[in-house]
């Protein structure tokens, strides 16, 4: 799953899988998609996370919402870059983007 995500958001033009992460962090800190109940996980080797940097406020943000949750903040980041590889959110955006502009 890291390397399909890495390779996504090369194809999208974002600098990194981790930027992308945060950009997915921020969206979920505002609409709230996350639930109580995760999807199956996927099995991951070691090493296979994507990691990212968020400044301090939103960092904070986001373990409220995973505890409120009842879940680690891995989980919910793993679950976060799972859907986005299932559902292609900001692929079909800027395509969306694109099409008005065209």
């Amino acid at each position: 799953m890291h390397r399909n995500f890495e390779a996504y958001a090369a194809e999208l033009g974002v600098p990194s899988s981790s930027s992308l992460l945060a950009l997915l962090i921020a969206r979920e800190l505002r609409i709230e998609r996350l639930g109580r109940e995760a999807r199956p996980p996927v099995v991951q080797p070691r090493g296979a996370k994507v990691s990212t940097y968020i400044d301090g406020a939103r960092a904070e943000r986001f373990r409220e919402r995973a505890a409120v949750l009842g879940r680690s903040q891995s989980a919910c980041a793993g679950e976060l870059v799972a859907r986005e590889m299932q559902e292609r959110w900001l692929d079909r955006s800027l395509a969306s983007i694109a099409e008005d502009e065209g």
